[in-house]
């Protein structure tokens, strides 16, 4: 009850009935008459009845049959049980909470629904701002974090940078990771890592042509950045969330292992595997050995390696490789001898 209400008290001693002006006071009903007080009644002990439409007699229990007929929201708004309608006051606090709390917590998800949304143009908009030299010297540094599980030889480095020359990218930074995992992976700014594992794994330098060039695509078209710079926000919002600055510019190990798990979206997946092909074909190298390589893993192990993740799904992707074949005259990707010395390098140094 936000406003006085009138009423009509009897004291129970006397026939006398006075006009009242009502009001709830900290928990109590307060009858003002004739300027002064005539009582002060604590809500638990009044009782209450319905006397006819919007009209209600409370008592007082401790009063000596003295009683105040008023409207039914006074009632209400005490939280009286007889009242029409009634409501326990502290229930309709905690219901109108819950609405509140409800209201807000639909809110905290429009807005999160909508920062998730908008998530990724976002990061693509940063990213394509960051100056190449910056992105080159963050990768540079995450880089030199794993650079002592490096295991290529000088020989099999020479290798990989002429395969990566030939698929049109001079001048790529590139290393052996001394991993049983099969997988590929890039930095910001450019740094190629290939595992033993994936060497092991693979017959051919034209197997290991495809995955490269799919790589040197997520170079080109930044999309290790642009997850690098969206996983920094979705960190920060979090860490600012519940008050946690300390994190936010950390660059640790643990940074520079998620980025050889990044998973990307099934539209960057599939932008790296069109521009792989077109690699290819400008190289006069055949798709085959790309195809081959993901149908053998499949077939063998039934692990999908982090390259050949299920964005877009692995036969999908499979299909849009085969699609046309491959459509210049053809050589095999490197020569005997420097595929020999790309497949053995971490076992000769």
């Amino acid at each position: 009850m936000s406003a006085a209400r009138a009423g009509r008290y009897v004291d129970g001693l006397t026939a006398a009935v006075h006009d009242v002006v009502l009001l709830i006071e900290d928990g109590q009903l307060v009858g003002v008459g004739g300027g002064d007080e005539l009582f002060r009644w604590p809500a638990t002990t009044l009782g209450c009845e319905e006397t006819d439409a919007g009209r209600v007699r409370i008592t007082g229990r401790d009063a000596s049959g003295a009683a105040v007929t008023t409207d039914a929201e006074v009632a209400q708004a005490l939280g009286l049980r007889g009242a029409p309608g009634a409501t326990d006051l502290m229930g309709r606090g905690r219901r109108r909470r819950r609405r509140l709390a409800a209201a807000f917590a639909v809110g905290i998800v429009a807005v999160a629904a909508g920062v998730y949304v908008s998530l990724t143009p976002l990061a693509r908009a940063i990213a394509f701002h960051v100056p190449p030299a910056a992105e080159a010297s963050l990768g540079r540094g995450l880089a030199a974090v794993i650079e002592t599980q490096y295991c290529e030889t000088a020989e099999a480095r020479a290798s990989a940078e002429a395969l990566a020359s030939r698929l049109g990218a001079p001048g790529t930074e590139l290393h052996i990771m001394d991993t049983d995992t099969v997988n590929a992976f890039t930095f910001p700014g450019g740094t190629v890592v290939l595992t033993r594992g994936l060497l092991e794994k693979a017959e051919g330098p034209d197997e290991i042509a495809g995955v490269l060039g799919h790589e040197l695509e997520h170079v080109r078209l930044r999309h290790v950045m642009i997850r690098f710079v969206r996983t920094s926000i979705m960190t920060a919002l979090w860490q600012a969330s519940v008050g946690d600055y300390s994190g936010l510019f950390v660059v640790d190990p643990k940074t520079a292992l998620d980025v050889a798990g990044l998973q990307f979206s099934r539209d960057d997946e599939r932008d790296a595997d069109r521009g792989a092909l077109e690699r290819l074909d400008r190289a006069h190298v055949s798709h085959e050995g790309f195809a081959a390589f993901f149908e053998r893993l499949q077939a063998k192990t039934d692990v999908i390696p982090a390259w050949m993740s299920s964005h877009p799904a692995s036969a999908e992707r499979i299909a849009s490789i085969r699609i046309g074949g491959t459509k210049v005259d053809t050589t095999p990707a490197l020569k005997a001898a420097e595929w020999a010395a790309l497949k053995d390098g971490c076992h000769k140094k």
